[in-house]
């Protein structure tokens, strides 16, 4: 039993065994429908003589992706089909000639839908023209060939995306919405050409529709109705009412589609009785265009599709559309929260602000404090208290604002400095004067400590407008995020799946130039997989993309692809550290900060040596984390402002010379506090960046100084600190421009050239911190 059990064959295995069974197995059925189709196409003919352009474009569709003898078998007999004329011949030739260029040419053409397009309509040209010359050479015979080859490219255009899904569509997980067009006008075609055929007119009605209530069901309107008007323009060109069969076609597709949710049977209906209704009203006098017995048979055939196939077709076509409209509810759902939390912080801000100027106004004590509490102590218990603060309550109060102000240039009083008329009034002059100058310290001490506590407050309003800044900032970049192309986002997706790649949360977002991201299954060590999907993104936006970066794991790759910029910088530092400093006080950092943008920041430290160090790397270090972070320079510096503010050493400030480079457009936004003059070397000229503002961390609500320029390739920008400007920059001649002119060297050299050429002037010994950061702009080749 166990010898039975095991040598038991399969009745389809013991099929295969034999010789059609294997012949059979290998045959690639997705070249069979190509095929077949290329025959229907070759030989659609209008008018019994002329050959149509969809043969030969949709031959080249498909020979240029798989280059294959049957191909051109098949095309040449659908044309030789129609019979022995001259345009067989002429469009013969045609197929011939493309065969050959994309043989030959096979690497230069892939990837390029244009040139197969012009190769198209141009070898229907050349062959055109011989016999338009043999046959005299008439003017309708040359418009003819000129709108039989338009035609031909648009066709070609209309075919490619069709000629690709047919051959891939088994292992494809999802439509791009041109693709699925792309196939009706196919099936179009098709239908047309079976239309054509003697006798075959009503068959092809029965396909148009069967076709049209498949997509009904599976996609409903959205693709039924552009269906309705491809296969009623096609039938029409072989109906004796071409205008009605497409407004019939048209109604009843979009009727159709509308019942998706009842069905097969409901769709049938709503096509029938819409289709029986627009006869009746546009051409009562004919039999009717679309049968009963058409749409009764179209319904027989759909019933024994199976739903698993029309419902994954219909979950490929539709796909984009829902995960578009999921995208859209979600940024809906975040821009209203966000805005909801602005506006809060907003009241919340002014509220404080409100609360903070009322106490200003109640709690503002005067110096006549200091007289109460000296007289409480002093005078209360002595028998001319009522004589002086009463009685005397005038010439009181003048003597005690004489003695104020002479405090307040002395910081003490003694008993020589009271008014001497107060002195001889006075029987308790010396404990009055000893309580007064206690309280006038105590006074100083409490007006001090409000003031500050004022400030700190001050400094916690500040921060809630700085969080309603961030959190707006916020709200924007999520914005430019989420505003993403969801149709370029499909393309991709529907690109990658061509290649057999799945991916999937792929974010395309468009600023000045294309970022995207995408999250598909780890390939593992092979960077094969992410060359071809650099490859895919790039065909696709039509732009040179490069990989960001990459984070995968056992599972999921990461991918981060980024737009070639327009320029690259190469940027250079040169310092020297004042004589005799423990360290420099000056800084400078370069760094990328998202969006093809490069960040240069220079900062110096009060004084020099390692507290002036401490200075400018906690305010360069802040702008480079802030700016990668995605904040804008204007909330950059508010921030770094307030948080060197609250250092309690009230000494801790720093100039900020920052300038961020755009390699997409080459422009320049620069952002300076106390910092001095930048410097821009130009092939026209040059330019001076002027700078008056204040050093960050010295005042509250700091206004920097803003400027914009735009660089070309070969220009240099110079930023130094003032070690450098003192030396070379003088109201007379400006010494940087001297050295930078007719340069054209690496930015390190330049910089080199221009420390040494200040170190110069001083014997080579650097009487402060010397810090020059050239960025040299060039173009990305």
């Amino acid at each position: 039993m166990k010898n039975e059990l095991n040598t038991y064959t399969r009745p389809g295995a013991l099929f295969r065994n034999t010789g059609i069974g294997e012949v059979f197995s290998k045959l690639d059925k997705m070249e069979i429908i190509e095929n077949v189709f290329l025959l229907l196409l070759c030989r659609i003919c209008f008018m019994g003589y002329l050959v149509s352009p969809f043969g030969v474009a949709y031959f080249a569709a498909v020979f240029l992706k798989r280059r294959r003898p049957a191909y051109v078998l098949c095309a040449v007999i659908g044309i030789l089909s129609v019979g022995y004329t001259t345009f067989s011949f002429k469009y013969g030739g045609t197929i011939l000639i493309i065969a050959a260029i994309s043989a030959i040419f096979s690497k230069e053409l892939s990837g390029k839908k244009i040139f197969p397009a012009l190769i198209c309509s141009g070898a229907l040209f050349i062959n055109g023209m011989i016999y338009v010359i043999a046959e005299g050479f008439f003017a309708y015979d040359t418009l003819l060939l000129l709108a039989e080859c338009g035609g031909a490219c648009l066709s070609y255009f209309a075919f490619d995306k069709a000629a690709l899904l047919v051959r891939t569509s088994p292992r494809r997980r999802i439509f791009e919405s041109a693709e699925t067009i792309s196939l009706v006008i196919l099936c179009g075609t098709v239908v047309l050409s079976v239309a054509l055929i003697d006798n075959m007119l009503p068959f092809a009605h029965v396909l148009a529709i069967t076709v049209i209530l498949a997509l009904s069901v599976s996609c409903g309107f959205s693709v039924s109705c552009p269906a309705g008007v491809v296969f009623g323009l096609c039938l029409g060109i072989a109906s004796v009412y071409p205008p009605q069969t497409v407004c019939i076609y048209c109604l009843s597709a979009l009727a159709s589609g509308f019942v998706k949710r009842y069905g097969k049977f409901g769709a049938a209906a709503a096509f029938a009785v819409t289709s029986f209704a627009a006869t009746m009203l546009m051409c009562p006098e004919s039999n009717g265009i679309i049968t009963v017995s058409y749409v009764a048979l179209a319904t027989l055939i759909l019933l024994f599709i199976p739903d698993k196939f029309l419902n994954r077709f219909g979950a490929l076509a539709i796909k984009a559309k829902e995960e578009a409209a999921a995208g859209d509810r979600i940024r809906n759902a975040v821009e209203t929260k966000m805005t909801q939390t602005i506006n809060s912080i907003d009241s919340v801000s002014v509220v404080f602000r409100d609360v903070l100027d009322s106490l200003l106004e109640q709690n503002g004590e005067t110096h006549g404090v200091i007289f109460d509490n000296t007289a409480d102590t002093v005078c209360k218990k002595c028998t001319l208290c009522k004589f002086c603060w009463n009685k005397n309550r005038d010439d009181t109060l003048s003597y005690m604002n004489a003695m104020y102000k002479t405090m307040e240039r002395k910081n003490s009083i003694s008993k020589h400095d009271v008014p001497q008329e107060f002195s001889d009034m006075c029987i308790r002059c010396e404990p009055f004067v000893s309580e007064l100058n206690k309280n006038y310290e105590a006074y100083k001490i409490t007006r001090m400590w409000a003031g500050r506590v004022m400030e700190s407050k001050r400094l916690v309003a500040e921060q809630f407008n700085n969080i309603s800044m961030i959190l707006k900032n916020m709200k924007t970049s999520l914005a430019e995020q989420m505003n993403c192309e969801p149709e370029l986002e499909h393309k991709i997706a529907t690109a990658l799946d061509r290649r057999g790649i799945s991916a999937n949360k792929i974010n395309v977002s468009a600023g000045d130039g294309f970022t995207v991201t995408m999250d598909k299954v780890s390939c593992g060590r092979n960077l094969v997989c992410s060359t071809t999907v650099a490859a895919a993104v790039s065909e696709v936006l039509e732009v040179p993309m490069l990989r960001e970066n990459r984070e995968c794991s056992d599972d999921v790759c990461h991918l981060k692809f980024s737009q070639q910029t327009r320029f690259v910088t190469d940027i250079a530092v040169a310092s020297a550290t004042r004589d005799k400093s423990s360290g420099s006080g000056d800084v400078a950092l370069s760094f990328p900060c998202g969006n093809g943008k490069t960040a240069v920041i220079l900062s110096d430290g009060m004084g020099s040596g390692e507290k002036a160090h401490f200075q400018s790397s906690i305010t360069a270090q802040l702008a480079k984390n802030l700016l990668s972070a995605g904040f804008d320079k204007e909330t950059c510096v508010r921030l770094i402002n307030n948080i060197l503010m609250m250092n309690a050493d009230r000494d801790t400030f720093a100039t900020i010379d920052l300038c961020i480079v755009n390699l997409y457009t080459g422009s320049m936004e620069f952002v300076k506090t106390g910092a001095a003059n930048s410097y821009i070397k130009t092939a026209s000229g040059n330019e001076t960046v002027y700078a008056s503002s204040l050093p960050a961390g010295l005042v509250q609500g700091l206004e920097p100084d803003y400027d914009m320029r735009y660089m070309k390739s070969g220009d240099y920008l110079i930023m130094a600190s003032d070690g450098i400007t003192d030396v070379l920059d003088s109201p007379d001649h400006n010494e940087i421009f001297d050295i930078a002119e007719g340069f054209t060297g690496s930015a390190k050299v330049l910089a080199d050239n221009i420390l040494n050429a200040a170190l110069s002037y001083t014997d080579g010994i650097a009487y402060d911190d010397m810090t020059v950061a050239v960025c040299a702009v060039s173009e990305n080749m």
